[in-house]
């Protein structure tokens, strides 16, 4: 997660990386590193999968989180709406 303020950082969900910095600054600098890269030597076709995995452990977790207010997950899950967290 990147935000401005670092005491946004994780205040609504766990979060694996909290970066405090301007978000379009890291996105261009993320972006900057990513283009040209083509070679991963078979590392990143797996990556996609186990990202997929955990996501969607994470967003099982959220969607069952009996806390108050209800997260937005749980009420989709429960009343069989799709839900679609943002990136």
């Amino acid at each position: 997660m990147v935000d401005q303020d670092p005491t946004e950082l994780g205040r609504n969900r766990g979060l694996a990386l909290g970066i405090a910095a301007d978000v379009g600054a890291v996105t261009e600098q993320l972006l900057a590193a990513a283009r040209g890269r083509t070679g991963s030597g078979g590392r990143l076709a797996e990556l996609p999968r186990g990202l997929r995995r955990q996501r969607d452990a994470e967003r099982a977790a959220y969607a069952a989180d009996d806390s108050a207010p209800p997260p937005p997950a749980r009420v989709a899950a429960r009343s069989g709406l799709p839900y679609r967290a943002t990136p």
